[in-house]
């Protein structure tokens, strides 16, 4: 069997049906360079695709939440809008563990430094675009999203489309396949460490590939279990290095559970 075709068999699972194709690819690649045979890097690719994939943190009953959100438009009622919104992020460990920072003003801190944007990015965003209205950003901000899972994208298409923002959430793998956009603020929210494990080197990449004049980064500052981690210090010396290179700069503060980071490029 072709790569090609190891490809489109992978794509055409049960499993990795909503998983963008061109993940699927790289990843093959990747361990075909190292394991030389397409049998051989096999299991190795699939290993790095259910760490990728990361359906364990958690995904909602689309169908129930896409009725929810047009219930909840339709009146208009912004409370209700909101606790929809939530409710599934609530779903997703990485999203829910910000949640609690909504409502203590943590994009109001972001945005402080960075001047509020007209263009933003929102970099493997899985739910996160669900918090736009605690933003408090104008309906005519240009929302960039992307996310390598077809499933998101498509419930947050919907939700755009009742919000009234745009343009329509990208199906894409922005290390693979990096924005074109040019914005004023980009976000990279808890998944730098992720790319770094998908390969080294990966999220410093999507950070110097990625057209914005700020990206702001979080990592979060405890593990799944919730216990202490320094995961940023992992990764400092080389985006601090990466900033001396190339002349961005810095800024570095801990919100409440998460390590957050400016560059301005």
């Amino acid at each position: 069997m072709s790569l090609n075709e190891t490809r489109d068999k992978i794509a055409a699972s049960k499993k990795y049906k909503f998983l963008c194709k061109e993940t699927i690819q790289n990843v093959l690649e990747e361990n075909l360079l190292i394991h030389k045979e397409l049998k051989n890097a096999l299991p190795y690719a699939k290993k790095s695709l259910h760490k990728i994939w990361a359906s364990y943190l958690g995904e909602p009953n689309y169908k129930r939440v896409r009725e929810q959100l047009i219930q909840a438009f339709e009146v208009k009622d912004d409370a209700l809008i909101r606790e929809v919104c939530r409710e599934t992020m609530y779903v997703h460990s990485s999203a829910r563990e910000r949640i609690q920072l909504y409502e203590q003003g943590y994009y109001q801190h972001i945005f402080a430094k960075t001047g509020l944007p007209q263009r933003i990015s929102d970099l493997a965003c899985a739910l996160h675009p669900l918090s736009f209205r605690w933003m408090d950003l104008p309906a005519s901000t240009q929302y960039f999203a992307y996310d390598i899972n077809r499933n998101f994208t498509d419930l947050l298409g919907l939700y755009f489309e009742l919000e009234g923002i745009g343009p329509a959430p990208i199906w894409q793998d922005i290390y693979v396949n990096p924005p074109a956009e040019q914005v004023d603020v980009a976000l990279l929210f808890k998944m730098y460490h992720c790319l770094e494990i998908r390969k080294k080197g990966a999220g410093l990449t999507v950070l110097k590939q990625t057209p914005a004049d700020w990206v702001v980064l979080s990592f979060p500052a405890q593990n799944l279990v919730g216990k202490i981690a320094d995961i940023y210090g992992n990764y400092a010396p080389a985006i601090r290095q990466a900033a001396d290179e190339l002349g961005w700069e810095i800024q570095e503060e801990l919100f409440v559970n998460e390590m957050l980071v400016w560059v301005k490029k």
